[in-house]
């Protein structure tokens, strides 16, 4: 379902997907598959020793959280290391009143964009 036809989305973030020009100086990139591709290839130079940080961290995280690591998620997580592997990440912006849709959106959308990308 469109974004603009749940009735739930503000004016602001229904222009912003609609890439209107009065938010052209505000926004860098809107989200377009291009916009992504332009920013991974900016971030190719991603250093070797910052992926062992980010590596590590996450699996650090899992542990404390007293999480054990399943296969796909260890071959995930070795897959970091690789230079030509990046990274889809996004954050929920709490909301007042927007309840769960908002943030089951985010979810798909980060999942439907990593996939594409």
């Amino acid at each position: 379902m469109p974004y603009r036809e749940t009735g739930y989305f503000s004016n602001l973030i229904l222009d912003y997907l609609d890439e209107k020009d009065d938010l052209k100086e505000f926004v860098s990139d809107f989200p377009s598959l291009e916009a992504f591709k332009n920013r991974i290839r900016a971030s190719e130079s991603f250093s070797q020793s910052h992926r062992f940080n980010l590596q590590s961290s996450i699996k650090a995280q899992y542990e404390e959280a007293g999480i054990k690591l399943n296969a796909a998620l260890e071959d995930n997580l070795d897959l970091l290391s690789r230079a030509d592997t990046f990274t889809v990440t996004t954050g929920h912006q709490l909301n007042i009143l927007s309840g769960p849709l908002y943030f089951i959106y985010k979810i798909v959308g980060a999942i439907n964009l990593a996939k594409r990308l």
